[in-house]
């Protein structure tokens, strides 16, 4: 049988996490989901960032996506890559994700990011 995109991600995330390591690298874990599937895996990463007390070093292209699991987030520049500014989301992560997701410290700090990369992307 072959397993789901979202199933594939699970195993794979399953898989990191039954390694003892402090330091755990996710790169764009859950691009090959559908958009609930992200937003449940999102809320699991956190959880599991809670209970687990790992750092995990999150690779993603979604601006949303970044400020949402992050604590901090580094801005990496094309050509040579290097880190042009590091983020430290501000959120209250206390609320439900539906108000978070509309809170304007997380609207603010996505466009924030949007604003430094736009000169990269035209």
């Amino acid at each position: 049988h072959e397993l789901s995109g979202g199933m594939r991600q699970r195993v794979g995330l399953a898989r990191a996490l039954s390694v003892n390591a402090d330091v755990l690298l996710l790169d764009e874990p859950f691009s090959a989901v559908d958009e609930q599937t992200r937003r449940k895996f999102q809320e699991d990463l956190l959880a599991l960032v809670e209970n687990e007390k790992k750092t995990f070093i999150f690779v993603t292209h979604s601006i949303e996506e970044a400020v949402y699991v992050s604590d901090q987030i580094a801005l990496l520049l094309a050509r040579p890559s290097r880190v042009s500014e590091i983020i430290k989301p501000d959120i209250d992560r206390s609320i439900s994700p539906d108000a978070l997701r509309r809170d304007p410290v997380y609207l603010d700090t996505v466009e924030r990011i949007w604003s430094s990369l736009r000169s990269y992307v035209e």
